[in-house]
C-alpha cells in the first residue's frame, strides 16, 4: 500500500481541478501555535489527499502574514512525495479578495519567459471543515534547480526578512542560504562589497559581467508592470552558478501577492524600499540611477505591455476565478461579498491599461530617480552633489535626526540650491544627522536615497592599489606547522583600504573576501588557512590578518589578489619542483619574494626563506622561535663514549647548528662547535679522550632551540 501511495503522490504532474487536502488533528494544539503565531510550531496530523492517508505534519509560516486570521502554512508529509514534492508552501493569500493574484503573477512571469516557482491551488480541510483555497508556491531550493535548466549546483541566497537590501556587509542576518548550506558566505559578501564600492562609471560594465543581465532588466521591468510592491527589501532569491564561482548572479522573485492593483496603478515605478527611503535596495536603486541601465528598463516595459494586455484579455483570469469562487464562497475568513469578489476579479482584467497609463505618466513627468555622491570636505564644511534628474527640477536639502524625515518640525536645515550642489555647514554635519535631497517636478516631489551627514574628519582611503604577495607557505614541515598562510606588503605611498578584495587559488569555488581592512605603505599581512595552528606555532607575532576559507595546495597553486571592482592586483603560480626553490616544499622554509621591485610571476625573483618563515615582517631574518628548531640529533658509536662522540644531525631545511658539551656543574669542557647543514643527514664527531670519566651533557643549538641528552665518558685520566 505505502509502495502505491508513493507512486501516486510523488509525479510531478499536478491535477487539473483543485486537489483536496484534508488534515485532523488535535484542535487545541492547533490553536496553542496559532496563540504563539511567530514562533514555528509543528502540529502532528492525519492527512488524506487524492484518496490516500498518510501521517504528516504541518505549522504556521510566513512574515507578517502570521498576524492574519486566516494562517499561510507549511506542511510536511511524513516519508513521502505529495505531488513530487516533499513539502508544500500553503498561501493562504488572506489580504487578496480575489486569492487570485499572486498565482497570476507567477504565471505572467512564466509568460515572459522567467524562471519562477511552480504554484498551484489547493483546498484546505482541517477536521472537515474547509478553509477556502490555498496557493501551493514551490521552494526556491536544490529541488527547484533540478526541476528546472538552472545549474543544478547554484548557491541560492534566500532575502526573505525584512531589510535585506544588500546594503550592509555586517548584517546578514536577515539572509539565509537554501544550499551549500555549509560553505562561505564569501561570494555573497563580495556581492555587497561590489555594489557599494563600483563607481558609477563601470556599475553598468560590470552588472553585465556580474549578474544574467538580461534577465535581471526583465525581472525589474515585470515587478514595475506587476505593481510588485513587496520585494527589493525582501521577498526575492539571488543565485549564483557556483558557490564560490566568478559566474553570475539571478535574481528570481517570491511573495508576490501584493500585486496587480493592491497598491494601486500609481505605485511609483522605482519604489523598492518599506518606507519611502530609508535602506533602499543597492542594486535595484544603482540601477534606476544609472541613466543607460534605466532607458533599457523602460525599453523592455515598453516592450513587455502588450504581453501583459494580452495575457489579462485571454480567458486565464475568468478561468481561475470560476475555478477558485466556490472556494472563496465557502472561505470562513472571508470577510466581503460575492459581489466584491467579482469587482476585484475585473479589476484584475482592467490593471495592464490602467497601470501602463499611469506607468507613462510617471515616466514622462516625475523626476529621474537620482542619488547623492560621496560628500567632500571644503574648507571646514561639506560639499553635498547629487545626479541630475532631469529638466526642470527644483530642489530642496534637508538635514534631520529622524532618517525617515517623518515629520517636517524635526528638520534643523534646509536649503533650496539651483543646481544639483551645495556646501553644509560644519555645524550641521554628523553621524547622528541625516540628509536628504528632494527634487520636484510638475509637481511630482521624489526623494534621493538618503545617509548620515558625513563628519569632515572621517577620511576615504583608496579602495585599490599595488599590494604585492611576497611570501608563501603552502607545505608546512612536520616539526614545524603553522598551517597555510601567505603574506601581502603594500608598495603604496599612502593607506589602501582592502574592504572588498578577494583572493582565490585555481580552484573556482575557492573564495576568501577580505572584511574592513586598512593597509598602511610598507606594512605586511598575514592570511592564514588555519589561525589556531598559526597562533599557537609562531608565539612572538600577531594573530593573522584574516583568516583563508581554503587551503593552499601542496602539488602547485595560484593565487590571485583582487580589487573591489574585479581587477586582478597580484597573482603569483607556484610549483613544489624547480625552477621553484625546493625547499618550500615541506622542509621548513617558505617561499620569499627578493625584493617587491621585481616580478613575482618569475620563479628567479623567489628564494627559500629561513626557516619557519617570517610572517609580518618584510625582511628576511633568523627568527628566535622559542621552542622549534630546523634539525634534531641524536647519538650514534659505542656507550659509554670512549674517544669520540658521535653525533648523527637530521635537518629539514639548511641551518647552522652550535654543539657545546657541559659537565655535570654546566661548565662547557670543550671549545664550542658549528656547522653547516644542508637539509638531510650528516654526521658530527667530538673529541672526548682527553677528558676525565664522568656524565656529561650535549647540547645543540638552532633557531633558538636548544636540545640536550645525557651521555657518560669513559676517559683516560
Amino acid at each position: 500500500m505505502l509502495l502505491v501511495l508513493i507512486t501516486l503522490l510523488s509525479g510531478s504532474q499536478w491535477p487539473d481541478s483543485i486537489p483536496v487536502l484534508s488534515l485532523q488533528f488535535e484542535q487545541s494544539q492547533w490553536e496553542y501555535a496559532c496563540d504563539h503565531y511567530w514562533e514555528d510550531i509543528y502540529v502532528p496530523a492525519l492527512a488524506t489527499c487524492e484518496g490516500f492517508t498518510f501521517q504528516s505534519q504541518f505549522r504556521i509560516r510566513g512574515g507578517t502574514s502570521r498576524e492574519y486570521p486566516k494562517k499561510s502554512i507549511k506542511f510536511e508529509p511524513a516519508g513521502i512525495f505529495i505531488f513530487g514534492r516533499d513539502e508544500l508552501n500553503l498561501n493562504a493569500e488572506y489580504l487578496d479578495w480575489t486569492r487570485l493574484r499572486e498565482c497570476l503573477s507567477y504565471l505572467y512571469y512564466s509568460r515572459t519567459g522567467q524562471i519562477v516557482p511552480e504554484v498551484h491551488f489547493v483546498e484546505v480541510v482541517f477536521n472537515g471543515e474547509t478553509q477556502g483555497a490555498y496557493l501551493s508556491v514551490e521552494d526556491v531550493d536544490g529541488d527547484f534547480l533540478l526541476n528546472t535548466s538552472l545549474p543544478d549546483q547554484a548557491v541560492i541566497y534566500k532575502c526573505a526578512d525584512r531589510y535585506t537590501t544588500l546594503d550592509r556587509v555586517y548584517e546578514l542576518e536577515p539572509y539565509s542560504k537554501k544550499t551549500h548550506e555549509f560553505q562561505p558566505w564569501d561570494d555573497f559578501l563580495l556581492l555587497l562589497y561590489w555594489l557599494r564600492l563600483c563607481p558609477d562609471d563601470i556599475f553598468r560594465e560590470q552588472l553585465q559581467e556580474r549578474f544574467h543581465f538580461d534577465d535581471l532588466i526583465s525581472c525589474v521591468a515585470t515587478n514595475v508592470l506587476l505593481g510588485h510592491g513587496s520585494t527589493y527589501y525582501h521577498n526575492y532569491h539571488l543565485l549564483l552558478d557556483e558557490t564560490g564561482s566568478t559566474g553570475q548572479w539571478r535574481y528570481v522573485t517570491w511573495d508576490m501577492d501584493r500585486t496587480w492593483w493592491k497598491y494601486g496603478p500609481e505605485f511609483p515605478y522605482h519604489r523598492n524600499s518599506c518606507n519611502n527611503g530609508n535602506r533602499r535596495n543597492t542594486l535595484i536603486w544603482r540601477m534606476w540611477c544609472d541613466a543607460a541601465i534605466r532607458e533599457q528598463l523602460f525599453a523592455e516595459i515598453h516592450r513587455q505591455y502588450p504581453v501583459l494586455l494580452a495575457f489579462s484579455e485571454e480567458n486565464t483570469i475568468d478561468s481561475l476565478a470560476a475555478l477558485i469562487a466556490p472556494l472563496v464562497e465557502a472561505d470562513p475568513f472571508r470577510d466581503y461579498t460575492m459581489d466584491q469578489f467579482w469587482v476585484e476579479v475585473e479589476n484584475l482584467k482592467a490593471w495592464p491599461e490602467a497601470r501602463y497609463s499611469y506607468l507613462l505618466e510617471q515616466f514622462e513627468q516625475w523626476p529621474l530617480p537620482f542619488s547623492i555622491h560621496r560628500p567632500e570636505d571644503s574648507a571646514g564644511d561639506i560639499r553635498i552633489t547629487w545626479q541630475s534628474a532631469g529638466d526642470q527640477c527644483t530642489w530642496r536639502l534637508a538635514i534631520s535626526p529622524d532618517s525617515l524625515f517623518t515629520n517636517p518640525d524635526d528638520v534643523i536645515y534646509e536649503a533650496f540650491p539651483s543646481d544639483t550642489l551645495h556646501t553644509v555647514p560644519e555645524k550641521f554635519t554628523g553621524s547622528d544627522l541625516w540628509l536628504q535631497v528632494f527634487a520636484t517636478r510638475n509637481g511630482v516631489e521624489q526623494r534621493s536615497d538618503n545617509g548620515p551627514v558625513t563628519p569632515t574628519a572621517e577620511i576615504h582611503h583608496a579602495i585599490s592599489g599595488s599590494i604585492v604577495i611576497n611570501e608563501i607557505n603552502y607545505m608546512s614541515a612536520p616539526q614545524f606547522n603553522p598551517g597555510d598562510w601567505f603574506e601581502v606588503i603594500s608598495v603604496e605611498d599612502e593607506p589602501v583600504s582592502l574592504a572588498g578584495w578577494s583572493v582565490r587559488d585555481k580552484n573556482s569555488t575557492n573564495l576568501t573576501t577580505l572584511g574592513e581592512l586598512l593597509i598602511n605603505p610598507g606594512q605586511c599581512m598575514v592570511f592564514s588557512s588555519d589561525s589556531f595552528a598559526f597562533t599557537s606555532t609562531y608565539e612572538t607575532v600577531p594573530a593573522p590578518s584574516l583568516w583563508l576559507t581554503f587551503n593552499l595546495s601542496d602539488s602547485g597553486d595560484r593565487l590571485t589578489l583582487t580589487d573591489p571592482v574585479g581587477k586582478t592586483v597580484d597573482s603569483v603560480s607556484y610549483l613544489p619542483e624547480d625552477p621553484w626553490p625546493w625547499q618550500a616544499a615541506g622542509y621548513g622554509s617558505t617561499l620569499t619574494l627578493l625584493d617587491t621591485s621585481l616580478p613575482n610571476q618569475n620563479p628567479v625573483s623567489w628564494i627559500a626563506g629561513p626557516f619557519g618563515g617570517t610572517p609580518f615582517s618584510p625582511e628576511t631574518w633568523d627568527p628566535d622561535w622559542p621552542a622549534h628548531g630546523a634539525a634534531s640529533f641524536s647519538i650514534t658509536g659505542p656507550v659509554p663514549v670512549t674517544g669520540n662522540l658521535t653525533l648523527e644531525l637530521t635537518a629539514i631545511a639548511p641551518v647552522t647548528v652550535k654543539v657545546r658539551l657541559y659537565d655535570i656543574t654546566g661548565r662547557m669542557v670543550l671549545a664550542p662547535a658549528a656547522a653547516e647543514l644542508e637539509a638531510g643527514v650528516s654526521s658530527l664527531s667530538l673529541e672526548t679522550s682527553g677528558l676525565p670519566s664522568g656524565v656529561y651533557f650535549v647540547g645543540v643549538k638552532n633557531m633558538g632551540f636548544l636540545q640536550t641528552a645525557k651521555i657518560t665518558v669513559l676517559g683516560t685520566q
